[in-house]
C-alpha cells in the first residue's frame, strides 16, 4: 500500500513515537507489537530519507532495495545489515517467535539504524 508522503517532514515529531511505543510494548512483554513498532521508526526514516532524495517508496521491496543502494553508495554494510534486522522484527509481528529479551537484543542495533538514517536527510528537509 502507498503512503503518501510530503516533500518536508514532521519526522522528528513522528518518528520517536515509533521507538517510544515500541519500548512500551517491550515493557509489557508485547513482542510482537514491539518489534513491529520497532520496524515502524526504521521504516519511516528510511520513507523520510527516500522523500528528500525524490525516490519514491510504494512497496516493502522497493524500501529494501532503497537501503541496499544507501549501503552501497555510503560503503557502510552496517546499514543493510541492521536492515535484515528490523526486517526480522517485522516478520515477527505476524508469526511471533522472538521473546521479548530477543528484541532487547537487537534494540541497540535499530536504534542505531535510524539514528543515521536521519543523519542523512538534510536539515531544511526537516519541518520543524
Amino acid at each position: 500500500m502507498a503512503v503518501a508522503r510530503e516533500s518536508r517532514l514532521p519526522l522528528r515529531e513522528s518518528d520517536p513515537l515509533h521507538l517510544e511505543n515500541g519500548l512500551i510494548a517491550l515493557q509489557n512483554g508485547e513482542a510482537g507489537k514491539a518489534g513491529e513498532l520497532l520496524w515502524g521508526s526504521v521504516a519511516e526514516a528510511v520513507h523520510a530519507l527516500a522523500v528528500t532524495k525524490n525516490v519514491p517508496i510504494q512497496s516493502h521491496w522497493q524500501l529494501h532495495n532503497f537501503v541496499l543502494k544507501i549501503t552501497e553508495e555510503l560503503k557502510d554494510e552496517s546499514l543493510a545489515q541492521d536492515l535484515y534486522l528490523a526486517e526480522s522484527l517485522h516478520h515477527n509481528y505476524f508469526e511471533v517467535q522472538l521473546e521479548p529479551r530477543d528484541i532487547e537484543v537487537l534494540l541497540p542495533k535499530i536504534r542505531e539504524l535510524v539514528r543515521k538514517l536521519l543523519e542523512f536527510i538534510p536539515p531544511q528537509a526537516i519541518s520543524s
